[in-house]
């Protein structure tokens, strides 16, 4: 380009200097002969379908006239430089948002009453802000045009329904926040595929009940998954399969009943897993079992009354571990987590015991082994009844207490507590 800038007047090389830094951002190359190149040549850019095209000679002109009071006669390559200028600043921003380009192309639209996406997003845009607004549905390929889409916030609209392709096209976008959005209440399952950049999803406070089955395939960069504070009834078997990149997990304040053993399968690099405020009555012992770099462990604020230790065993990394608010049950059913506990290395809460009424508002990690009621003389660990009939006839003698308290749990009860002749008896 140095021969063709040689041949214009100084003032004129000047001029062209100062876009040097578009012709770059543009990729543009000067052709050879710079006096053959026209307005109704131009190259078509990518997004220009977003762009508001000059509807006449005129309206360039108008444009480009205040930049170059004086250009040179024939210096038409600087005249179709500053034409490109003043095409890029007149491109149209929607009417209720801002518009710039530092540090990103953004298209920044809060809190301004929206009621619908805006139909005329520049293509540009690498950061789209519409929170904040009433918008109750997002069509199919809303920002299909904006291909170089990296953030894209909705959150803390009034979205009750999201197209299954409402996202289409958005290969690049990295952060997707749909938080707040308390009428959603279900999202198709196929609506987040073909997102294979994402990084961030933000699906709180939506008044989920459910996760579809494949909600989530194909994330395979997710890193955050924010599920806190729905309505969630359940954990699905393998609704985490595809997140092997997977760090964070938030399932706080919903209402999941029991976490199952596939619930967390194939979230090898999970570091976090919040859990609490929930209903979980029952943790799988097999649950746990792909998370070997777990770190931290939010289980509190539940219905727990007891917890295997099997389930633990597998968290070789937890540092972290909150256990507390939960209605344990320091008997014989505790012991193995007790053993858990005393080895365990890392920071953990306390776990205050519920039952037996002697050991109400103890630590379970402070009692000692003679504590746990029903198990000091136990020869070996209990095992399941097998005929519960039993447990319904009833028995006699000082033992009723105790007889039908395991029999509740479904554990195998020693029928004589004395340590001289201790005398089993399955029911």
């Amino acid at each position: 380009m140095g021969a063709q800038q040689a041949l214009l007047a100084p003032s004129t090389r000047s001029q062209l200097a100062l876009s040097q830094p578009l012709l770059a951002q543009l990729n543009f190359k000067a052709p050879k002969h710079p006096t053959s190149v026209t307005p109704t040549a131009r190259p078509k850019l990518p997004g220009q379908e977003c762009v508001r095209e000059f509807r006449s000679p005129g309206m360039a002109k108008a444009l480009v006239a205040p930049l170059i009071p004086h250009v040179a006669r024939g210096s038409q390559l600087l005249a179709w430089v500053l034409w490109l200028q003043a095409w890029r600043v007149a491109a149209p921003c929607p009417g209720a948002c801002v518009c710039y380009n530092e540090p990103k192309v953004t298209t920044s639209c809060p809190q301004q009453g929206l009621q619908a996406v805006p139909a005329n997003i520049p293509a540009a845009s690498q950061r789209v802000f519409l929170h904040g607004n009433r918008i109750t549905y997002v069509p199919a390929a809303s920002f299909r045009a904006c291909r170089n889409l990296t953030i894209l916030w909705l959150h803390s609209n009034a979205l009750a329904r999201i197209d299954a392709a409402a996202f289409t096209g958005l290969a690049l976008l990295e952060q997707l926040d749909l938080s707040d959005n308390a009428q959603l209440r279900a999202v198709d399952p196929t609506t987040f595929h073909g997102l294979g950049r994402l990084h961030t999803l933000h699906l709180d406070r939506c008044g989920l009940q459910e996760l579809g089955p494949g909600l989530f395939r194909g994330l395979a960069a997710l890193q955050y998954l924010y599920l806190q504070d729905n309505g969630l009834q359940a954990l699905p078997d393998d609704a985490f399969q595809d997140l092997g990149n997977l760090t964070h997990l938030f399932l706080h304040g919903n209402r999941i009943p029991s976490v199952p053993e596939r619930a967390f399968r194939g979230l090898h690099s999970l570091d976090r897993l919040l859990l609490h405020q929930n209903r979980v009555a029952r943790v799988h012992p097999r649950a746990f079992r792909d998370l070997g770099r777990l770190m931290t462990l939010y289980l509190f604020a539940n219905n727990l009354s007891a917890l295997p230790a099997e389930a633990l065993a597998p968290l070789r990394a937890l540092q972290y571990l909150r256990l507390n608010d939960n209605p344990w049950v320091c008997d014989c059913r505790a012991r193995p987590l007790w053993a858990w506990l005393q080895q365990f290395r890392g920071s953990s809460s306390e776990v205050p015991c519920s039952l037996p009424p002697r050991l109400a508002g103890r630590d379970l990690k402070r009692l000692a082994a003679t504590d746990l009621e029903g198990c000091a003389v136990a020869a070996r660990p209990s095992r399941p009844i097998r005929d519960r009939r039993a447990c319904r006839r009833g028995a006699t003698g000082a033992t009723q207490p105790l007889r039908t308290q395991l029999c509740g749990s479904g554990l195998e009860v020693q029928d004589g507590l004395s340590p001289q002749g201790p005398r089993k008896q399955s029911l």
